[in-house]
């Protein structure tokens, strides 16, 4: 029985973990886009200055 509870336990811990890699992935992924989208932006606004 507290086998079974430390093997739910671990694996509980182990999808914890690769929700947050996954949320920090998405996060790293949106900053990137919106980097991307503010370069575009200024390259946009100095052709037409």
């Amino acid at each position: 029985r507290l086998l079974e509870t430390k093997a739910d336990a671990e694996v509980r811990r182990r999808e914890g973990k690769l929700e947050r890699q996954n949320r920090a992935r998405h996060d790293r992924e949106e900053a990137l886009a919106r980097t991307q989208d503010l370069l575009l932006l200024i390259g946009a606004l100095t052709k037409m200055a």
